[in-house]
């Protein structure tokens, strides 16, 4: 007798009564909040898009500038922004920010910021006219630059490269 009945946890409404939404717009409208879901979270963190942009300008280093007042300790953040500085052509910001990452950053990160800051004082040597003295002492701290990187390393082929550069 108990097998006949509906089980306790049916509802006793009519089951053919109006709904206030049919099934397929339920549907629609989850579907529609899993796609919003999706297009508002960013695959990405910021600072990975950030630190993948190929294009720099004023926005983004302002805007690394107030990330790192945030957040100080952020060496990779200050590789970031010097790397935006080298883009835009802020070089003299790019060399202090390249300063603060090889004084007090981690030694992981040294290397890198010595290329980037050789690299930087490249192009503010090959930018100085020729002939003048700030080429000739840039061209000087060039090759300061380089030494120091290849007394760092025990790479013959990195070694090579910093000789043929």
């Amino acid at each position: 007798m108990l097998l006949a009945q509906e089980p306790w946890y049916l509802s006793t409404a009519d089951r053919g009564r109006r709904r206030l939404f049919p099934r397929g717009i339920v549907a629609l409208f989850g579907f529609a909040m899993l796609l919003v879901g999706w297009l508002a979270l960013p695959a990405q963190s910021l600072q990975e898009r950030l630190a993948n942009a190929q294009e720099s300008d004023a926005l983004t280093v302002a805007y690394l500038n107030a990330w790192l007042n945030a957040s100080p300790g952020n060496w990779q953040l200050h590789m970031t922004l010097a790397r935006h500085q080298t883009l835009l052509g802020d070089l003299d910001d790019a060399l202090r920010t390249l300063r603060v990452v090889e004084r007090q950053g981690p030694a992981r990160l040294l290397t890198q910021a010595r290329h980037l800051r050789l690299s930087v004082l490249e192009r503010m040597a090959f930018e100085a006219p020729a002939g003048s003295q700030r080429r000739a002492s840039l061209l000087a701290r060039v090759a300061d630059g380089l030494s120091s990187l290849a007394r760092h390393t025990d790479d013959p082929v990195t070694l090579e490269a910093y000789y043929h550069r």
